[in-house]
């Protein structure tokens, strides 16, 4: 019987492409609720390559009401 083994996001490519989602994504719900971003702000987010980071503040932009409060 042949098995399957799954590999979450390998490789730095997978990584990078998934970063730069997660961030187009929280940049889409930070304007969709009107949060104001710099341009500071917005290279913080477009720049971040760290999964779980970029998890946390799409998770707190959801809930949150400034900037401060998703990079909290």
């Amino acid at each position: 019987m042949m098995t399957t083994e799954t590999y979450l996001h390998q490789g730095e490519y997978a990584q990078s492409l998934l970063a730069k989602g997660q961030a187009h994504a929280l940049l889409l719900i930070l304007k969709a609720k009107g949060i104001q971003v710099t341009g500071q702000d917005r290279e913080r987010i477009s720049t971040c390559t760290d999964i779980p980071t970029l998890d946390t503040w799409i998770g707190r932009a959801a809930v949150s009401d400034t900037l401060d409060e998703v990079f909290a």
